[in-house]
Parts: structure tokens; C-alpha cells; sequence
């Protein structure tokens, strides 16, 4: 391939907020005050040589603060594509 290394991109989901409002999920104002729920994820980019963590996530603490509940910790997430967090 030229030289150029491939990489693969992954999505991991690990929280979800079910009642999140259309109007919390945009800078600017929304008329359109409707549910909108939002899923959280940890971004992967690797490829053989390299893992690169784009996003780490929150943890327990902002998960409650938010009205996010984890579906698995960020910890756990990574290692869904055996990845070691503490690496």
C-alpha cells in the first residue's frame, strides 16, 4: 500500500442517557424541546502496530452527575478489543 499504514476506527458504547433533552445537546438554543437520547463511547484507532484511545470516557461519579448510566466502565469497554486501560 504505498507506504501508508490502515488503521480501523471503533465505537465502543459504554453509557446511555435516555432522558436527555433535544435542547442539552446543541451550543446554540433549540425550539424544538423534545427527547433526544444520547449514547456515550470510547473511540478506538489502532492498526498492528500501534492502539491510539481517541476518547477515555467518564467514570462512576460523572456517569450519576450526568444522568448517564454506564453500561460497562470505560476500563471494561477497552478491554472488549483487549485493550489494557492502565497501558
Amino acid at each position: 500500500m504505498s507506504g501508508k499504514e490502515v488503521y480501523e476506527v471503533f465505537a465502543i458504547r459504554y453509557a446511555h442517557n435516555a432522558k436527555r433533552m433535544r435542547n442539552e445537546n446543541f451550543v446554540f438554543a433549540d425550539a424544538h424541546d423534545v427527547p433526544m437520547p444520547l449514547d456515550y463511547f470510547v473511540w478506538v484507532i489502532r492498526n498492528e502496530h500501534r492502539t491510539f484511545v481517541v476518547d477515555t470516557g467518564f467514570g462512576e461519579v460523572a456517569s450519576l452527575k450526568r444522568g448517564a448510566p454506564l453500561l460497562r466502565s470505560t476500563t471494561d469497554a477497552l478491554a472488549l478489543m483487549g485493550i489494557d486501560a492502565a497501558k
